[in-house]
């Protein structure tokens, strides 16, 4: 996918997607942090993260769409 687009944005949520993202070879202002969403540690960050809103700011910079969340 990278190697076709180079505007991919990539959305991590949690330790583990995190890691994972990090190994890839693009861009690193396409990526996008923050806590799990889940219940047990949604609080850890999620909730004030306004990652959502982030993502559509970089969309609308690359001459895309926003995303309705």
């Amino acid at each position: 996918m990278l190697s076709i687009n180079k505007e991919i944005l990539f959305l991590a949520m949690g330790k583990n997607a995190q890691d994972f993202v990090q190994q890839l070879k693009t861009k690193k202002e396409n990526f996008f942090f923050t806590a799990h969403p889940s219940p047990l540690s949604c609080h850890k960050g999620f909730f004030h993260s306004q990652v959502f809103k982030k993502i559509n700011e970089k969309l609308l910079k690359l001459n895309k769409k926003p995303i309705i969340w």
